[in-house]
C-alpha cells in the first residue's frame, strides 16, 4: 500500500530487458538470431529464471557465455538471473546485498562488451540494447535503497538511467518497428506522464514529453509480439494496471496467466491474490494468500516474511467481506498482522495502519465498540500520507461499522 515511486522513476529509463541474439553489425529492424540453439537457449534459461529455478538459469547463461563469448547476451542474463534473486524482496537489505555483488559483475561485464562492439560499430544494435538495459538495472538496484524523499536524492541513480535512456533512444531510431524495443518506449510514454503527475519536484528535471494511453498500447503490443521481452511486457503491464490504474480485471487475467506458467514465483502469486481478492472472488483469494504462507513457513525461495505482512492483512480482512463474516477470527489475524509488521520494523506501513483500522472494524461487529474506539485512535496517532485511512477512522467514530 505504502510505494516510492523508486520502480517508476527509474523504469523510465530502463530498459527493461531489450535484447535480441542480433548480428553485430545490422542496422536491422528484427534481430536476426545466431542460431536456434542460442534462441532455445534464451528461452529455456528465462522460463527456469521467472519459476525461480536460479541454479538451472545460471547454469545455461553460463553456457550460453562460453558459446558466444563476444557477445553481450550471456553476462547480461547472469545478472537478470542474480536480479530476479533479489527482486522478490527488494525492500530486504541482506537479499540485495547477498547477490548485489556478482549482479554488477555481470552487468559490468556485459558494458565492456559493448562498448568493444559500439567502438568497432557505433550503431551495432547488440551493443546499444544491452548496454542500455545493463545501465536501466543497475540504477533500479540503486534505487532499492532509496526512499525519494528529494529531487537530490535520485541524482545518483539517474546518472546510470540517463546512460540507459541515451541507448533506448537510438535503439528506437534504428528499429522503430521492433515489438521488444516498443516495451522500453512504452515504458517512457507511461512513466513520464506518470510520474510528473505523482511527483511534481521531478518537473525541474529534463524528462520526455508522456503518454500514458499510447504507452500502455505499446506495452501490451510487446506483451503480445515480443520474441524475447513478453513476461516483462506483463509483468510491466501487470503492475501498472493494479498499482496505479487499478483496472483489477486485467490484472486478475494477467496475474493468473503468468501464475499458471510460474507457479514459484511469488511476485506473480502475489499479484493473483490480490486481483482476486480485488475482484471479489475472495475464497480464492483466502485459498491463494494461505498457500503464500505455508511456503513462507517452508521457507521456499523468494517466499520471505515480507509477504505475510501483506496476506495477513487480506486474510483478516476477508473473514469481514465473505457470505457469513467470522469477526472473532478476523480479531486474531488481524493481532497476527500487526505483530509482523512490528517484527519487520514497517509500523509506518500502509499495510499496519489499514490492520489496526480493519480490527476497529472487528471489534465493533462483535459489538466490543469501546475497543473499536480504541483502535480507530490508534490510526488517527499514525502518519497517512493520502489520509485514506484517518478520514475512515473518524467516519468510524463517528458511526461504528456495521
Amino acid at each position: 500500500m505504502k510505494r516510492t515511486y523508486s520502480a517508476a522513476i527509474t523504469a523510465i529509463f530502463a530498459l527493461v530487458m531489450l535484447f535480441g541474439l542480433g548480428l553485430p553489425h545490422s542496422t536491422q529492424a528484427q534481430w536476426i538470431l545466431l542460431e536456434d540453439t542460442a534462441h532455445r537457449m534464451v528461452q529455456e534459461g528465462l522460463d527456469e529464471m521467472y519459476n525461480l529455478n536460479h541454479s538451472k538459469a545460471n547454469k545455461i547463461f553460463t553456457s550460453l557465455s562460453k558459446m558466444i563469448p563476444g557477445h553481450p547476451a550471456g553476462p547480461f542474463l547472469l545478472g537478470l538471473n542474480d536480479w530476479w534473486r533479489i527482486k522478490p524482496n527488494i525492500a530486504d537489505k541482506a537479499a540485495v546485498d547477498k547477490y548485489s555483488k556478482s549482479f554488477n559483475a555481470h552487468m559490468n561485464r556485459s558494458i565492456v562488451i559493448c562498448d568493444s562492439l559500439l567502438k568497432e560499430n557505433p550503431f551495432d544494435i547488440a551493443g546499444l540494447f544491452f548496454k542500455g538495459a545493463a545501465y536501466g538495472y543497475r540504477a533500479r538496484l540503486k534505487s532499492s535503497d532509496l526512499r525519494a524523499k528529494s529531487v537530490t536524492t535520485w541524482v545518483g541513480v539517474l546518472k546510470d538511467a540517463h546512460e540507459g535512456r541515451k541507448m533506448l533512444l537510438e535503439c528506437q531510431r534504428l528499429a522503430p518497428g521492433n515489438s521488444d524495443v516498443l516495451l522500453g518506449s512504452g515504458l517512457i510514454l507511461y512513466w513520464s506522464e506518470e510520474i510528473l503527475n505523482k511527483v511534481p519536484g521531478l518537473k525541474t528535471l529534463t524528462l520526455p514529453p508522456g503518454d500514458k494511453q499510447i504507452g500502455i498500447q505499446m506495452i501490451r503490443i510487446s506483451a503480445t509480439k515480443a520474441l524475447y521481452t513478453k513476461v516483462e511486457a506483463k509483468y510491466a503491464l501487470l503492475e501498472i494496471m493494479a498499482n496505479n490504474e487499478k483496472d483489477w480485471a486485467q490484472a486478475l487475467n494477467l496475474s493468473k496467466e503468468l501464475y499458471s506458467k510460474y507457479p514459484n514465483n511469488p511476485d506473480f502469486h502475489k499479484y493473483y491474490a490480490r486481483a482476486l481478492y480485488y475482484r471479489g472472488k475472495f475464497q480464492e483469494s483466502d485459498n491463494k494468500w494461505r498457500k503464500l504462507m505455508k511456503r513462507v513457513k517452508a521457507r521456499q525461495f523468494g517466499y520471505e516474511l515480507s509477504f505475510v505482512r501483506q496476506g495477513l492483512y487480506y486474510l483478516g480482512d476477508i473473514q469481514l467481506r465473505k457470505a457469513n463474516p467470522d469477526p472473532a477470527e478476523a480479531v486474531r489475524i488481524l493481532k497476527e498482522a500487526i505483530k509482523v509488521n512490528k517484527r519487520l520494523d514497517e509500523e509506518d506501513s500502509g499495510y499496519y495502519v489499514a490492520a489496526i483500522l480493519r480490527l476497529g472494524n472487528a471489534y465493533d461487529k462483535l459489538g466490543k465498540r469501546a475497543e473499536a474506539e480504541r483502535q480507530y485512535k490508534k490510526v488517527l496517532s499514525l502518519d497517512d500520507v493520502n489520509n485514506q485511512y484517518h478520514s475512515k477512522a473518524r467516519e468510524f467514530l463517528e458511526k461504528p461499522y456495521s
